[in-house]
C-alpha cells in the first residue's frame, strides 16, 4: 500500500482479488477507519456486473474497469461522500488495466488515475497508458498503480537487479519526468528503502506499488 499526503487522503493498494465477501468487507472498513478519500485500486478481479458489491454508503462513488471476459485484472476508483466529487469524464480500457476519472472537489479539476501494469511487455504498456493519461488529463493529477516493476532496481529491490533491461526502464522514466510525474514516497524518502512485493521466483523483495503527482 502506498500513501501520498493531500487535501485528502488518498491510497493506491493492489487487492489480489475482491470476490470474497469477508475481503471486501475488511477493505472498506479499513478505508473508512484510515479515513481515505480517494482509493485507487488494482487487481480486484471483478466483473463488470460485480463492481457494485464494493460500494457502501460512505463509498457510494465509484469507478471501475473490469476485464470484459474473465476475472483477472480490474482496477477501480473509490471516493468517499464527504468529498463531494462532480465527475465530469471517464476513460478506462476493456483488459481492466487502466481507469481515468476527472471532476471537480470544491471548484478545482482533479484527474484520478488507476494502473495495473501486466507481468510482461511492462514499459511498452505504460508507455503508451501515460501517452493517453497526458491527453486526457486536466487540472491536479494523482496517478496510484502497481507498475510491475520497480523504477530504480538499485535502489528499489533487495538484489539491485531487475529482468527488465535498464535502457526500457530509462525509456519511462524519461517518459514520467517529460509528464512531470513525481514519485512521491521516493520523494519523501530519497535514503530509504521499502518493498511491496516478494517474489519467490527470483527471491527478491521490490518496490513496485506508486503513486505519483506533478
Amino acid at each position: 500500500m502506498a500513501y501520498t499526503p493531500a487535501p485528502f487522503h488518498i491510497i493506491s493498494q493492489n487487492c489480489r482479488g475482491l470476490n470474497a465477501p469477508e475481503k471486501r468487507s475488511h477493505l472498506l472498513q479499513d478505508l473508512k477507519r484510515h479515513r481515505v478519500s480517494i482509493a485507487l485500486l488494482q487487481e480486484t478481479h471483478l466483473r463488470e456486473v460485480d463492481t457494485q458489491r464494493i460500494q457502501n454508503k460512505h463509498y457510494n462513488t465509484t469507478y471501475h474497469s473490469s476485464h470484459q471476459t474473465t476475472r483477472k485484472a480490474g482496477v477501480s476508483i473509490l471516493l468517499s461522500t464527504t468529498l463531494q466529487f462532480t465527475h465530469s469524464e471517464t476513460l478506462k480500457d476493456t483488459e481492466g488495466r487502466y481507469i481515468f476519472v476527472k471532476g471537480t472537489i470544491a471548484q478545482r479539476t482533479y484527474t484520478f488515475a488507476s494502473v495495473y501494469a501486466p507481468n510482461v511487455n511492462q514499459v511498452k504498456f505504460l508507455r503508451k497508458m501515460l501517452l493517453n493519461l497526458a491527453t486526457f488529463t486536466e487540472g491536479i493529477l494523482t496517478l496510484g498503480g502497481d507498475l510491475n516493476l520497480p523504477l530504480d532496481p538499485i535502489a528499489d529491490t533487495s538484489t539491485g537487479q531487475s529482468t527488465i533491461a535498464q535502457a526500457a526502464i530509462r525509456r519511462l522514466r524519461r517518459t514520467l519526468h517529460d509528464l512531470r510525474l513525481v514519485d512521491t514516497w521516493r520523494a519523501l524518502h530519497p535514503d530509504s528503502r521499502d518493498y511491496t512485493h516478494y517474489s519467490t521466483l527470483h527471491k527478491q523483495y521490490s518496490r513496485i506499488d506508486y503513486i505519483f503527482i506533478q
